[in-house]
């Protein structure tokens, strides 16, 4: 993406509305089966179409859910085996993990459920996968000046889909519906990678990713201590000292705290500080993150309790780095799906109202904060 912009435009055909998780509900048989190795599971399913019947011959594919399709090792954990007459399907081998199984019939319909497999020497029985007509994502980098040489390509994350990116930009992939990670490789000279979700909804589906480059990354202290006093002063903070808010390491902005200042706003230019490793924003009067947090790639802490929070950004579930998060005692009635994608040391949700979870996220929280089912506001 040249001079710092890029949208892209995915059409979503005939897509189905909301996620299919193998663990809602999991059925699990203690003490192995016939024929496996002591440690891994073996995993059965079964494919059918939207009026239960059995679909016989669909390819299923099981994969990590961080696996990014042509850059394995040879390391990584992949079974492929295709459904039977009756729809069913067995996946051998399948040490403890996290995975995304995917079911694929005739190339235009499908189905991808995340799964996790959580106890060795098992047999685990999988909900039915039910194959639905895909969703067809077609974009543009739009980027000023055409690609140069090289591998452009974008990547499903967590799936065996891949599709070049041409010299202009363009691109068309197709992919279950539902929240899909997209990897892009080799369009920004500053960064190999690029990851993003969306989620694919029937109909056209815009997403705009001019937030990540609207303006650039810092390149100095200069500039983030800059970013830092503009978000004072654009909260009426005049007199609070730039210095007294920021730690500085390395001659760059590492910690931002702005705790019980009476925040209104965190503006999205806060993401130019690109190397904030904490982010205190709590005890103050937000009613949303930033937009573009996901550009802090490099954050560790992030501390955003006593707000007045409604919704997180799905974008945060790309912060890969992440490991603390607090958002108690906010306003939050759900969450986005991909937060179960970060792998947190410590997690905060106490005093929201989040009563109606699905079962997979439940899960991810449960293994994170064992208490926060009594901490929720729930009538």
């Amino acid at each position: 993406m040249k001079n710092n912009k890029g949208i892209f435009t995915a059409f979503a055909a005939w897509a189905v509305i909301g996620a299919l998780h193998c663990t809602a509900p999991v059925q699990v048989v203690e003490g192995g089966a016939s024929g496996t190795d002591v440690g891994i599971c073996m995993v059965h399913g079964e494919v059918i179409d939207s009026l239960d019947r059995p679909v016989a011959g669909s390819t299923v594919r099981l994969r990590p859910f961080d696996y990014v399709a042509g850059r394995d090792t040879g390391s990584v954990i992949k079974r492929d085996c295709s459904s039977g007459a009756d729809g069913r399907f067995v996946l051998e081998n399948v040490p403890a993990g996290r995975y995304v199984v995917e079911c694929i019939y005739a190339d235009s319909f499908g189905e991808a459920s995340e799964c996790v497999i959580d106890s060795l020497d098992t047999i685990t029985f999988l909900p039915p996968a039910v194959v639905r007509p895909m969703a067809l994502i077609v974009g543009t980098t739009m980027g000023e000046q055409p690609l140069g040489e090289g591998d452009h390509s974008i990547q499903v994350i967590g799936l065996e889909r891949t599709a070049p990116i041409d010299s202009s930009g363009n691109f068309r992939l197709l992919a279950p519906a539902g929240w899909c990670r997209l990897n892009l490789h080799g369009i920004d000279p500053d960064r190999s990678d690029i990851d993003t979700v969306v989620y694919l909804r029937s109909g056209p589906n815009e997403m705009d990713r001019h937030h990540e480059h609207a303006t650039p990354p810092c390149d100095s202290l200069a500039c983030e201590l800059a970013v830092v006093r503009e978000l004072l002063d654009s909260n009426g903070l005049q007199s609070v000292p730039t210095e007294s808010v920021v730690t500085v390491a390395e001659n760059r902005v590492v910690e931002l705290r702005l705790r019980g200042l009476g925040i209104r706003a965190v503006p999205e230019s806060v993401c130019r500080i690109t190397r904030l490793r904490v982010l205190d924003i709590g005890d103050n009067a937000l009613r949303e993150l930033p937009r573009g947090i996901d550009r802090l790639r490099r954050l560790v802490e992030l501390v955003a309790d006593s707000n007045a929070l409604r919704e997180i950004p799905a974008s945060i579930g790309m912060i890969d780095s992440l490991r603390t998060l607090d958002l108690s005692f906010n306003q939050l009635l759900s969450l986005p799906e991909p937060i179960t994608y970060l792998s947190l040391d410590y997690l905060d949700l106490e005093g929201n109202m989040l009563c109606n979870l699905g079962e997979f996220t439940r899960k991810w929280i449960d293994a994170h904060d064992q208490d926060w089912k009594e901490g929720q506001n729930c009538r």
